[in-house]
């Protein structure tokens, strides 16, 4: 993005902001004029004053900071010391501290009242255009989970929870959350156009809130197609998948799962493809990657020896899985020959040929913030390639999420335990038999291995070597080889939309009505319960950067995600401005009731300890939300 898109983008984020602001003092301003009180100052923004006008009386401004806003009224300060000097004030008529109690509720509610407002016609206006977001729909079940107790399947389409009708995923998550932790929550589905009913009991996740063990819909369009496999017709973006093995799958998770359980073999897929304007039908294959479980590796950093990955002791060698070049990634660019790719079989880092995945991840952790050289071999041609290492935020999990086996060569990066006893052929020797049968990859020599439970079995090496495995009696070996689909699709999408403008009407006021909800489940979640941690809060830094990446999509139709983001903004300021703290609105108005109770007000030495109080939190709870925000968006979690 040019300098130009980005400042553009920010501006159009600052001017929603303002939009919110300006609103939320409207309401001030409108409900302290219904009752008659003075406004000395309309401001958007804090600080020096920049520009502004006089009209009866009011000064409406625009200030240095753009961040946030106020209206100042007679009589009515935000600090005590302040308070005692214009206490003159509260008997002149039009000072809001001569208002009755009432009076002064509904003017302190005011702003609150019109962010809500401003938040379901905005909700209004994209319903009526249609809101696309994340189906209802079924993708994963999580085993052992409620859901799987309950038995949902992948498919099964949402469309009431505890009677309630739900369209998104959203809305499912939502109405699980809030639902009674003490009694089951009732689901109505719909499968093969059958509507069902099931209970399932809610559990609390770890920093979560209460769910029920599903994942959504991926849609069945391919996003990434993954390696394709050597000499056979593969995936491309955009595919949208048919059939697998010949069964039509509901889901991108039944495909994914098909994929999974041919361990390895290829998998045919029937696909609708684009060429040029006319769609057809074509048939692909697929296959699994084999994966090797690392004992505890993704919570080390690599400052010594990582246990290896490996089949029986037998070490295979490594490939890049994914490309580490975020642009390649996001197919802004065409892939560099010269720069690391997906599909590379790594022969060489540093000094070190056929290497490990831990001597290849130290390697990379040692050029953290530099450029690395490594020599691969991509297809039958081998190429030194360079790949610019992120910097020292970098950690152990994110490499190794790059690096993957190389299932196609036979060749060994290393030996571990019993097994470099009883073999003895060195790094990069190449595999050619099992128990006396030619093998072809890693894949045909799992299979052989299996058949062959408590036996010795003979490999065959290249050079005439000939080494001897010891097979376990029990399969307890195989639970360290895995398999997955290293193909990605996107979220099965649905079209929120009133088709009559009463409806969109409906909906946005639902939208509203459910946004606050949620809400003061968080509030409670963090606060009270501590069930959710804090650091899932966001800040002014996290809601600038995720309005800013919405707004950079605005030529893209995306003015309707940035205005409804905006309106979860003002429902939010809704809620949070409105808590009993003081300082903010909620916090006055508590001080309005009590002094209604009281039948007076309280003393100016107990409004500066109340006042002090709620600067210090709002201070804090800035401070640490900034640097949750800085620590998000560096880390990227």
């Amino acid at each position: 993005m040019s300098v130009v898109e980005w400042v553009w983008s920010l501006i159009l984020v600052i001017i929603g902001f303002s939009v919110i602001i300006f609103v939320h003092e409207l309401g001030h301003f409108i409900t302290a004029r219904m009752v008659g009180v003075r406004i000395d100052v309309f401001a958007l923004g804090f600080g020096p004053r920049l520009f502004g006008i006089n009209r009866g009386g009011t000064d409406f401004c625009v200030r240095a900071i753009p961040l946030g806003g106020y209206v100042k009224m007679l009589g009515q300060e935000d600090f005590a010391v302040d308070q005692e000097q214009v206490a003159e004030t509260q008997h002149d008529p039009a000072s809001f501290l001569a208002k009755t109690p009432g009076q002064r509720l509904l003017v302190m509610s005011g702003g609150v009242v019109m962010n809500v407002v401003f938040a379901a016609v905005a909700f209004i206006i994209v319903f009526m255009h249609g809101w696309q977001t994340i189906a209802a729909v079924v993708g994963v079940v999580q085993p052992e989970s409620p859901a799987a107790k309950a038995g949902l399947l992948a498919g099964d389409r949402f469309v009431r929870i505890n009677g309630a009708e739900v369209r998104s995923f959203n809305e499912v998550k939502l109405a699980i959350a809030l639902s009674n932790p003490g009694n089951p929550v009732e689901l109505e589905l719909e499968r093969g156009g059958k509507i069902i009913s099931m209970k399932a009991i809610a559990m609390q996740g770890d920093a979560t809130f209460r769910h029920i063990g599903v994942r959504p819909a991926m849609s069945l369009k391919v996003a990434d197609p993954g390696l394709p496999i050597s000499g056979m017709p593969a995936l491309k973006e955009g595919d949208v998948i048919l059939k697998v093995d010949g069964v039509v799958p509901e889901v991108f998770a039944q495909v994914e799962d098909a994929v999974t359980k041919g361990l390895g073999k290829p998998v045919e897929l029937t696909v609708r493809r684009q060429e040029g304007d006319t769609p057809v039908q074509v048939t692909v294959y697929k296959r699994a990657m084999l994966m090797l479980k690392l004992p505890q590796a993704t919570s080390q950093s690599v400052s010594g020896e990582v246990p290896e990955g490996s089949i029986l002791g037998l070490v295979p060698r490594c490939k890049f899985v994914i490309s580490p070049d975020e642009e390649l990634q996001e197919g802004k660019n065409k892939p560099d020959p010269d720069r690391v790719q997906a599909g590379d079989v790594i022969i060489g880092v540093g000094n070190i040929l056929d290497p490990t995945e831990s001597e290849i991840v130290k390697y990379l952790l040692g050029k953290r913030g530099k450029w690395a050289s490594l020599t691969v071999l991509r297809g039958t041609e081998q190429k030194q390639v360079e790949l610019d290492v992120p910097g020292q935020t970098v950690e152990f999990g994110y490499l190794i999420g790059l690096i993957g086996v190389d299932e196609d060569h036979l060749v060994l990066a290393g030996l571990t335990g019993n097994t470099s006893k009883t073999i003895s052929v060195p790094r990069g020797a190449r595999i050619t038999s099992c128990d006396g049968q030619p093998v072809q990859n890693w894949l045909e020599l799992i299979e052989c291995l299996k058949l062959s439970l408590g036996k010795k079995v003979q490999l065959g090496f290249a050079h005439d070597q000939i080494g001897s495995l010891d097979i376990p009696d029990s399969t307890s070996w195989q639970a360290d080889i895995d398999y997955t689909a290293d193909m990605l699709s996107p979220f099965m999408e649905t079209v929120i939309k009133g088709k009559y403008p009463h409806q969109a009407i409906a909906l946005g006021i639902r939208e509203t009505w459910n946004v606050i909800k949620m809400v003061y489940v968080t509030i409670q979640r963090v606060a009270i319960d501590r069930s959710v941690g804090a650091r899932e809060l966001m800040g002014p830094i996290s809601i600038i950067h995720t309005g800013q990446k919405l707004a950079e999509r605005v030529s893209d139709n995306g003015i309707y995600q940035l205005l409804y983001y905006f309106a979860l903004i003002s429902a939010n300021l809704a809620v949070v401005n409105f808590l009993p703290i003081p300082i903010v609105d909620g916090g006055g108005a508590v001080l309005i009731l009590l002094e209604k109770v009281r039948g007076k007000a309280l003393s100016i030495r107990a409004m500066a300890v109340w006042q002090a109080v709620g600067l210090a939190l709002i201070i804090g709870l800035f401070v640490f939300v900034t640097f949750n925000d800085i620590r998000r968006i560096v880390t990227g979690y």
